[in-house]
């Protein structure tokens, strides 16, 4: 898994394009990356904060890391009821 979408934005502070040299250089994203993944192969069709209950992982770290997931690996699913926080959110599904 090669992924090279950024993770800040135009209009993030330093900090943020900082942090995410320090991520990508340490391999930190990366491994996050592949850990996101191997949770959207195991429980497919979750929402990130399902998919944070069943596999014990941080939601925020898998809200992140989802969008950056290649589409030949993961795509985004139809639009569900979250069972976790009951909110609208999108499913994830292995490709």
């Amino acid at each position: 898994m090669n992924i090279q979408t950024p993770a800040s934005h135009k209009n993030d502070p330093d900090s943020s394009y900082e942090a995410e040299d320090r991520m990508n250089k340490s391999g930190k994203r990366k491994r996050q990356q592949q850990i996101t993944l191997d949770a959207v192969k195991k429980h497919p069709g979750k929402t990130s904060a399902e998919l944070a209950l069943v596999s014990g992982l941080d939601r925020a770290m898998l809200a992140r890391r989802l969008p950056e997931l290649n589409p030949q690996d993961a795509k985004k699913g139809i639009l569900v009821k979250c069972s976790v926080n009951g909110t609208n959110a999108v499913t994830w599904w292995p490709v």
